[in-house]
């Protein structure tokens, strides 16, 4: 029952780390703007991974982590 949830959570927190995070880790170094949209983009993946747990499959595991991607933001513009 969580199984597909939780495989496609996986896929995406491997893309985030992989990619969004590299991205923003390298954009720092550099341009700082470039990487609010990493951080956005892992704060989205985030959102879908955690809108594929309905009431049936662990809506009720879940917790609100919508805020992550903000505080990061408020964080890049203190750079």
């Amino acid at each position: 029952m969580l199984k597909k949830p939780l495989d496609e959570c996986s896929m995406r927190y491997k893309t985030i780390v992989d990619v969004d995070v590299h991205t923003a880790i390298i954009a720092i170094k550099g341009n700082p703007k470039f990487a609010e949209g990493a951080v956005v983009d892992a704060g989205v993946e985030a959102s879908i991974c955690e809108g594929g747990f309905d009431s049936e499959n662990g809506k009720d595991l879940r917790c609100d982590q919508s805020h992550h991607p903000n505080v990061a933001l408020i964080n890049l513009h203190l750079i």
